[in-house]
């Protein structure tokens, strides 16, 4: 009886852990109706209805309201090729991504960045983005650096802060200073390491 008792017991945690990775799996495989449509017409008005659809779901990172794996991935193209409906619609579901797909969001948006900066920063200051968010949508380094503490790393950032500097509509000079900030730290911490580098003993 007891070993009977312990056997229904471990299938029902068997069928219950299934279950759970049966619904992530549903999350990731198929399309969101809602960022189909989005993604077929990038507009205003199509991004409209999204961020409304976003706002009024009953829990924040509603299934219905999160775009799969492949609709995020087409997602983070439009961003980087300047779309800035897709840029907002990014934001209205970037605490939804997984940790890796975060990274793809912030370097797609520091790619928007370099191309449309004047809108990233009305986006952000109009979307009230907070520090952290800030941070990784500036100073995320391009796809192909992404695993490197190199010079052209740094020129990147360079580039970018050189950007920032040649923005001088008022309107956006405090989302300029915090972006500033964040990207002169992250330059300092590359310096940082380039330099540890080259002062360790060669073998």
């Amino acid at each position: 009886m007891w070993q009977e008792g312990e056997m229904k017991r471990s299938t029902s945690t068997c069928l219950a852990l299934f279950s759970v990775l049966l619904l992530g799996w549903y999350g990731r495989a198929f399309s969101s109706p809602l960022w189909d449509n989005f993604l077929r017409n990038p507009t205003e008005e199509e991004l409209a209805t999204l961020e409304n659809t976003v706002e009024a779901s009953q829990k924040p990172c509603d299934p219905s309201c999160v775009p799969s794996e492949q609709q995020q991935a087409l997602l983070f193209k439009l961003i980087r090729l300047g779309n800035s409906s897709a840029f907002r619609a990014g934001l209205s579901v970037s605490g939804c991504f997984g940790a890796a797909n975060t990274e793809d969001f912030c370097a797609s948006a520091a790619a928007f960045f370099e191309t449309k900066p004047l809108i990233f920063l009305q986006t952000v200051r109009e979307k009230a983005i907070q520090d952290r968010w800030l941070d990784c949508l500036l100073t995320q380094r391009p796809l192909d650096l992404v695993d490197r503490e190199t010079s052209e790393v740094i020129s990147v950032i360079d580039n970018r802060i050189a950007i920032l500097n040649s923005i001088d509509d008022p309107s956006v000079v405090d989302v300029k200073k915090r972006g500033l900030y964040f990207l002169k730290q992250e330059r300092a911490l590359l310096k940082r390491i380039m330099r540890d580098r080259r002062s360790q003993p060669k073998e």
